[in-house]
C-alpha cells in the first residue's frame, strides 16, 4: 500500500497537467451522474403526474356517462309508466337533470323521432328530427336498440350546435320499439372541467379516439392540437 501511495504522489507532483485532467474528468463524471439522476427523477415525477391526470379525466368521463345512464333510464321509467310524459316533460326533465348534473340535455323520442326536449330553449330545432333516418349516425342508434340498453354515440356535431356525447335507451312494447330516451353530454364542457381542475395550468392535452361505426375510420376528438408532435410523457387508456 505504501508503494502504491508513493507512486501516486510521485505522478501527481511530477505531472500537474495529467492531474488536472484527471480531476476534471472525475468532476465531470460526478456532475453527469447527478444530472442523470436528477433527470430520471424528473421523468418519473412527470410520468406519475401524467398518469394521475389521465386517471382523473377517465373518472370524470365515467361519472358523466354514469349520469347519462341514470338520466336516460329514469326517463325511460317515466315513459313506460306514465301516459302524460310529453305534457309534463319540462317538469320531468328538470328533475332528472338536477339529479344528474353532468347531463346537459334530455330528450324523448317517439319511435325514432324527437318529440320532447329539455331544456327547450336553444334546442327547438331538434323537435321532429328522426335519428333513425340520419345515415351519418343511425348505426349507433341501431346498436342501442340491438343491445336493448343505454349506448353512447359520438362525440357528434349536434343539430342545435356544438359537439356532444349522446346516450340512448330503447323502450319497447312487446317486441316493437316504442321510443327512445336520450341524453346529451356537452363535449366541450367536459374538456373544460378537466382543464380547470386543480394543478392543471395548461400543461396537459387530452384527446379521445374511436372508430366511427358508420365510416370505419379512426376519429380523434379534443383540442385542435397535433399530439404526435408534443414533447413530454404520453399515456393512454
Amino acid at each position: 500500500m505504501t508503494k502504491i501511495k508513493d507512486w501516486i504522489l510521485l505522478h501527481v507532483y511530477s505531472s500537474p497537467r495529467l492531474t488536472g485532467w484527471l480531476v476534471f474528468l472525475f468532476s465531470l463524471s460526478v456532475i453527469l451522474f447527478f444530472s442523470f439522476v436528477e433527470y430520471k427523477l424528473k421523468l418519473s415525477a412527470e410520468r406519475e403526474l401524467v398518469n394521475f391526470k389521465l386517471n382523473e379525466f377517465e373518472n370524470l368521463l365515467s361519472n358523466a356517462l354514469n349520469d347519462g345512464i341514470s338520466a336516460s333510464k329514469t326517463l325511460g321509467f317515466f315513459a313506460q309508466n306514465q301516459e302524460d310524459v310529453i305534457q309534463n316533460f319540462e317538469n320531468i326533465g328538470k328533475q332528472i337533470l338536477e339529479s344528474n348534473t353532468d347531463v346537459d340535455v334530455i330528450q324523448y323520442l317517439d319511435s325514432g323521432t324527437i318529440v320532447a326536449v329539455y331544456p327547450l330553449a336553444g334546442n327547438e330545432i331538434v323537435i321532429g328530427y328522426n335519428v333513425l333516418k340520419d345515415s351519418t349516425n343511425n348505426k349507433e342508434v341501431q346498436e342501442a336498440i340491438r343491445r336493448n340498453d343505454v349506448y353512447f354515440s359520438g362525440p357528434i356535431n349536434l343539430r342545435q350546435g356544438g359537439k356532444g356525447i349522446v346516450g340512448r335507451y330503447p323502450l319497447f312494447e312487446g317486441d316493437k320499439l316504442k321510443g327512445l330516451s336520450a341524453v346529451i353530454i356537452d363535449f366541450n364542457k367536459l374538456f373544460e372541467k378537466v382543464s380547470q381542475s386543480e394543478n392543471n395550468k395548461g400543461d396537459f392535452v387530452f384527446q379521445l379516439s374511436k372508430v366511427n361505426p358508420n365510416t370505419q375510420l379512426l376519429e380523434e376528438f379534443g383540442p385542435n392540437t397535433d399530439i404526435e408532435n408534443l414533447t413530454g410523457h404520453k399515456a393512454s387508456v
